[in-house]
């Protein structure tokens, strides 16, 4: 008898809840953007993206300089767009990722020097395959400036 109203209601929220998530990776992205562009100053002068819809996007640093020699970075979102893949995320312990992925110009020297990034991403791995450095952190670690941190680490090493 309410099946009607029942499946009615609950399209409302998933559409309500469609347009709330889309507006809250648009936010996160946004601020995490701003953040990557303040802490690669010092490293690149301009950075060139690509969108990936409203949930991340695809960079390259254009004419880095210090000790990279190229940068890639790739932030994706949460689907928090879709509300049942959004918990189901959640429940899994899923976060935001922002990878940046670099050539060094003495990879050969980074590879025992590099103990100091514990807790400032969340995975990392040096080698002298390209590409030399990989950093993985979440949009938390981000936006509390760990990248420009893990960078001045990498650049100490180099030294």
């Amino acid at each position: 008898m309410y099946e009607l109203e029942i499946i009615i209601a609950l399209s409302a929220v998933l559409t309500g809840w469609y347009f709330i998530g889309l507006r809250m990776n648009r936010r996160l992205t946004e601020r995490v953007w701003k953040s990557i562009l303040e802490q690669l100053e010092d490293y690149t002068p301009s950075v060139t993206a690509r969108e990936l819809g409203t949930s991340g996007f695809i960079a390259v640093a254009d004419s880095p300089r210090g000790v990279f020699t190229r940068m890639e970075m790739a932030f994706v979102c949460l689907p928090r767009d879709i509300l049942i893949n959004y918990l189901i995320s959640k429940a899994i312990g899923r976060v935001d990722l922002f990878s940046l992925k670099g050539d060094v110009k003495n990879p050969k020297d980074l590879t025992d020097k590099i103990k100091d990034l514990e807790g400032l991403v969340l995975r990392y791995s040096v080698k002298t395959a390209r590409p030399h450095v990989t950093l993985v952190l979440s949009a938390e670690q981000v936006l509390k400036g760990n990248l420009r941190k893990a960078l001045k680490v990498l650049e100490g090493a180099l030294a």
